[in-house]
């Protein structure tokens, strides 16, 4: 069926099958949730970052990336702040836990406050 180099397993070299890049993209595919079922922890943080104040937004990786990244520039909106995007997190910069968990519930996610 296919070819596999050695040292390397998972590294296709030559394949027959015609529909090989029609596997990996169903096994890739993300599971869609509704937002309201999706629990976003919203807490402030200041260790690490130089004395700054940032709130910190997990639980995102459940979304896909475009509404990951428009809902960060939402909160950014929102607050007039700015901020980033990673993988698992939003961070938006300083101390906007409250703005941002009332944002939260009305655009439907379930939010609960995290850290101490």
């Amino acid at each position: 069926m296919s070819k596999v180099l050695k040292n390397r397993s998972s590294a296709v070299v030559y394949s027959t099958f015609s529909d090989l890049n029609s596997l990996h993209s169903d096994a890739e595919e993300e599971e869609i949730r509704p937002e309201s079922e999706i629990v976003l922890g919203v807490r402030f943080e200041k260790k690490g970052r130089a004395g700054k104040t940032a709130t910190l937004i997990t639980g995102v990786e459940c979304l896909n990336a475009n509404r990951r990244q428009e809902l960060a520039k939402e909160i950014r909106v929102f607050c007039g702040t700015g901020g980033t995007v990673a993988e698992d997190h939003i961070l938006v910069q300083g101390d906007q836990v409250v703005k941002v968990m009332k944002f939260l519930q009305k655009q439907g996610f379930k939010v609960k406050r995290t850290g101490g």
